[in-house]
């Protein structure tokens, strides 16, 4: 999520992770840890935080969950 494209009063709803060719949440297991970052970064901007690339989260991410 880049903060520089991010229209708060434009979101209006999340992307249905079917559309992305998920279809369960079991599915994200073993992916790229980048994408826990971007689903990291979503969350916390739809709680009202300031936006911030996913990449920010990338270092806490780690620490917490070690990979």
């Amino acid at each position: 999520m880049n903060p520089a494209k991010v229209v708060r009063s434009k979101v209006t709803r999340l992307t249905d992770l079917r559309l992305l060719g998920y279809s369960t949440p079991q599915q994200l297991a073993g992916q790229d840890p980048g994408l826990l970052d971007c689903f990291i970064s979503v969350t916390k901007c739809m709680n009202v935080e300031k936006p911030q690339p996913w990449w920010h989260y990338t270092k806490s991410r780690t620490a917490r969950l070690g990979r």
